[in-house]
């Protein structure tokens, strides 16, 4: 058996894997997270305490702990990826060259979330939306075809869309919704605008296909009386995918028991934002949770971005608790 870790700040994947290859029964009580290093015995013969762990836990004690905690069960595999902020570039190559691993239990994403679990999450996709008209003199605009003008009509097909999803929410995670975050056309005011482009974010649920998401859109515009000078373009620039572990999940409730057992809030949690974890989920089957020290809000995605180091030792007994949890 093993579970998989992702363990990032900002836009890094680490995937770790533990198998439970080495042998030998987990304790039938786990010690407090501060004597794991005095108490765990030593690993069964021919399994390997690998310093490729060293990445995965902070210094001190608490690296020693969750370094012995963690070999006494298999070994592991760190994969650090680059670019969860672009479309995941990096997650979409590791799942790629990876492949299907039904021997993988969990993958933690360790996600700024202030030591909380987080068990579903939406995902994003951006979409380029390219409108082309014809330009004419603004005194003779019926010799051109205004692309700003068919742009206003795609944006109403865009907003009944989201009136439609409203209808239609996840129960934990509410409905998928779109944003024209930028719109960008025409030369000047007196001229017939003859091209417009409109940068859309679709927030998308678990198992929505961002492909038939944007077939339908599609279709949709494709009904409209457009002008016949007119085209509009819709492609798919960037997607990272939705995921959702049930709370019943033996993933859920073993990280959730790990987070009492070490007093933090063990109630799971839903998240807005998305992150590598959805490529894992619909790419190679792996169930998630997102829980990692540091807040999204006020730590992440700043010019200062850090984490408070104890909160990273807590981080770190937090996922050889966890181990620990999945692999007895």
């Amino acid at each position: 058996m093993k579970i998989a870790a992702r363990s990032s700040l900002g836009s890094a994947l680490g995937l770790v894997t533990l198998t439970a290859a080495c042998g030998g029964a987990a304790p039938a009580a786990l010690a407090p997270p501060e004597r794991v290093a005095a108490t765990a015995p030593a690993p069964a013969p021919g399994c390997k305490r690998s310093a490729e762990h060293a990445a995965f836990v902070p210094v001190g004690e608490a690296r020693q702990s969750a370094t012995l905690a963690l070999a006494r069960f298999g070994e592991r595999t760190i994969a650090f990826v680059a670019d969860e902020e672009a479309g995941g570039l990096g997650a979409r190559e590791y799942v790629a060259a990876r492949g299907a691993d039904a021997d993988v239990v969990g993958c933690i994403v360790a996600e700024p979330t202030g030591l909380r679990a987080v068990h579903a999450g939406r995902g994003t996709a951006n979409i380029d939306i390219a409108i082309t008209g014809k330009a004419a003199h603004s005194g003779r605009p019926q010799d051109g075809c205004s692309a700003i003008a068919v742009a206003g009509q795609v944006l109403s097909v865009i907003a009944d869309d989201g009136q439609r999803l409203v209808q239609r929410p996840h129960p934990e995670l509410g409905p998928a919704t779109w944003n024209v975050g930028t719109i960008v056309g025409g030369q000047g005011i007196n001229v017939v605008a003859a091209d417009c482009r409109l940068g859309v974010d679709r927030r998308l649920l678990p198992d929505e296909d961002i492909a038939a998401v944007a077939d339908d859109l599609r279709g949709r515009i494709d009904e409209l009386d457009l002008p016949g000078q007119a085209s509009v373009t819709v492609t798919v620039d960037s997607e990272t995918p939705a995921f959702a572990t049930a709370l019943d999940d033996p993933l859920t409730v073993g990280v959730c028991e790990a987070l009492a057992s070490l007093g933090l809030d063990p109630v799971p949690q839903v998240w807005s934002a998305a992150c590598d974890a959805g490529f894992l989920h619909r790419d190679l089957g792996i169930r998630s949770i997102v829980v990692g020290p540091g807040d999204i809000n006020t730590q992440a995605h700043q010019v200062d971005e850090s984490v408070v180091v104890d909160d990273l030792l807590a981080a770190a007994k937090l996922y050889a608790l966890i181990a620990f949890r999945l692999l007895r």
